[in-house]
């Protein structure tokens, strides 16, 4: 089974989209439960990871996907003038963003081999 083809995450969902509409509904759905705060350096930063894969089925029959990728926002902690619960969660996010690095590196590199 070839790792580009194969996808899986705990707690996902799988929500049939019959219309362009439906789409867009989803995607305002998927927006709203983003987790957000400000601080110095963004009035928007993301504090949450979120994976959305579409999968689509063509006239001709054949399926496609596309899989997209919202990363927590990863800043220079001392900068962002972040302290108690945010400095840690910011810490967090940094230190899960290093791992999902590794785990694309070794991917990368396995997928060469």
């Amino acid at each position: 089974n070839d790792v580009r083809e194969t996808f899986s995450a705990v707690g996902a969902k799988t929500t049939l989209l019959d219309s362009p509409y439906a789409l867009a509904r989803f995607a305002r759905s998927v927006e709203a439960t983003r987790t957000q705060k400000s601080h110095l350096l963004n009035d928007r930063s993301s504090r949450s990871h979120c994976l959305v894969k579409i999968s689509a089925k063509g006239a001709d029959g054949k399926s496609n996907s596309l899989l997209f990728v919202d990363l927590a926002g990863s800043e220079r902690v001392s900068r962002t003038g972040a302290v108690g619960d945010a400095k840690q969660e910011a810490q967090a996010i940094n230190g899960s963003l290093s791992a999902l690095g590794r785990v694309v590196k070794a991917l990368g590199e396995a997928g060469n081999g």
